[in-house]
């Protein structure tokens, strides 16, 4: 009773009638292009590109301000920040992870950021073992790169946070 294709298409299948039954909100939608977009980025270069920080936080606090979640959004943000900004100063984190962190607190919430963190950190964690283990060098962790897999992983499989 091995691995055969059929029960790998299968799989394949079941994985992404469940994906795409997934109602998809505008703001969680938005979330997953934006994360994209600073994913290739940080696995290409290593660093986030401050205009799309710039823009997203824009489109942000026009939302916040159109739905009336400002205040909670602004909370948020603040505890984000200043609990990413200690993980900075101890040098685990870098700065581009501290804005997108903040910016996932403020629009998700701090502890739903906290979580995704929580994941994307175990799947870098993998990841650096993987590398380790063939003896390739590790040039930073792109950790908004494991973000958004982790986000994508939550979306598709649906686990709660």
């Amino acid at each position: 009773m091995g691995l055969t294709v059929d029960s790998v298409w299968a799989s394949f299948q079941n994985i992404l009638n469940t994906a795409l039954s997934t109602s998809f909100d505008v703001p969680t939608l938005f979330c997953v292009v934006i994360l994209g977009i600073l994913a290739v980025y940080d696995w290409r270069e290593r660093r986030i590109r401050n205009s799309i920080i710039t823009v997203t936080f824009i489109i942000m606090v026009l939302y916040g301000l159109d739905s009336g979640t400002w205040y909670a959004m602004l909370r948020s943000g603040v505890v984000s920040f200043a609990f990413y900004m200690i993980f900075w100063m101890l040098g685990v984190l870098y700065e581009g992870d501290v804005k997108v962190l903040t910016l996932l607190g403020a629009w998700f919430g701090f502890w739903v950021a906290a979580e995704y963190m929580i994941i994307a950190c175990l799947l870098a964690c993998v990841w650096i073992v993987y590398r380790k283990l063939r003896r390739k060098r590790i040039d930073g962790v792109p950790l908004i790169s494991f973000l958004f897999l982790a986000f994508i992983l939550v979306i598709i499989f649906q686990i709660p946070v």
